[in-house]
């Protein structure tokens, strides 16, 4: 999974903060992969912590929801 989670690089060197289908990235000192989709009016969206190790699915049939809004919470209730 740590291939995964690594971000490429540009043929300048530059991070793409995309490894595998997942969009990587760093918030409140948390280092994260997460992934969203859509189909037929459901969404969902999927956030990997990777210290500390926790993951955060979120579900929705309601179109204007922020889905990675609601991991967020999830995430600072777990801290």
């Amino acid at each position: 999974m740590a291939e995964a989670f690594t971000g490429g690089r540009t043929n300048g060197g530059d991070s793409t903060n995309y490894g595998f289908g997942w969009s990587l990235g760093v918030q409140n000192g948390i280092a994260f992969a997460d992934h969203e989709g859509d189909w037929n009016g459901f969404r969902s969206y999927i956030c990997y912590c990777l210290d500390p190790a926790l993951s955060i699915f979120v579900l929705s049939n309601h179109p204007e929801l922020d889905l990675s809004e609601v991991a967020d919470v999830a995430i600072d209730a777990y801290r």
